[in-house]
């Protein structure tokens, strides 16, 4: 009797040992979830992948993603051209620019639009409030972006010609000091800079009436040959964003809410400006 019972616990003994390197091994060879490192620009166009990240639609698509921020589209093309990360957020202005030079990427999706994104100001002593005030002017400008091209285009509708102005090349977070400071009469920039702007003036800047002229859309990029070799990711992050946009279109408060979160830095600049988006 004692030598069944000997042999019974053997058993089992070998029984639990055997399901404990099952389980283990099951847990060794499990897929580490899949990785992805997206350049955003702080603006609120680029409020979508806030809230995938903050609602956790990336984890709904189990696939982890680096949200890496950036001054600008233009400044996340570039970390993306220089393999500093797999995707970027940018303008169609800065996608149109690079195409001169370059064929190598590919736009996987347009994921939002905005007609007044863009603003020309101006300090409110100058009384600039109209775009042919603007011949002759010092213009800070973010060359190559949406920036220079609205600028431009407005510049040539109201029948002033590029060379009849100074441009003077600047980064977005610069504009309103260079403006407090009198380096510039007037900038081109985005929000919430132009924002920023407003805020920090008194008075405020003028803002050139422009609304209307210049329909911005904001962009996933993709190097082209990422697009076969990360499909999976790719597919992942663009039903995240799918699930942000009908979250958006259920409650723009709560995007509010998670993309002020999300962005420590101005983040009433970011909110006053969504409701004005297209997403």
């Amino acid at each position: 009797m004692a030598h069944v019972k000997r042999i019974s616990l053997a058993l089992t003994l070998l029984l639990v040992v055997s399901l404990g390197i099952y389980v283990q091994q099951g847990l060794n060879s499990r897929t580490p979830p899949l990785s992805i490192r997206i350049a955003v620009s702080q603006t609120p166009l680029s409020t979508p992948f806030y809230v995938a990240q903050n609602n956790g639609y990336f984890n709904d698509q189990d696939i982890e993603v680096e949200l890496v921020p950036y001054v600008g589209g233009h400044l996340c093309f570039q970390a993306l051209t220089n393999g500093e990360v797999d995707l970027a957020t940018t303008s169609d202005s800065v996608i149109m620019f690079n195409s001169f030079d370059r064929r190598d990427f590919s736009i996987l999706s347009s994921f939002v639009e905005s007609d007044n994104d863009i603003k020309v100001i101006s300090p409110a002593p100058l009384e600039i409030s109209e775009p042919g005030q603007l011949r002759g002017r010092r213009i800070g400008v973010i060359h190559n972006t949406a920036s220079e091209f609205f600028l431009h285009s407005l510049l040539l509708i109201s029948g002033i010609s590029p060379q009849n102005v100074e441009l003077i090349s600047l980064r977005p977070d610069e504009m309103s000091a260079a403006l407090l400071d009198d380096q510039i009469d007037a900038a081109s920039v985005w929000e919430p800079y132009a924002y920023e702007a407003l805020q920090q003036s008194e008075p405020p800047p003028n803002i050139i009436n422009a609304r209307g002229m210049y329909t911005l859309s904001f962009n996933l990029v993709s190097m082209r040959p990422q697009v076969s070799n990360q499909l999976t990711e790719h597919r992942k992050v663009l039903a995240a964003l799918g699930e942000g946009h009908s979250l958006h279109r259920k409650t723009s408060g709560r995007i509010t809410a998670d993309h002020c979160t999300a962005t420590a830095t101005r983040p009433q600049g970011h909110c006053t400006q969504l409701e004005r988006l297209c997403f």
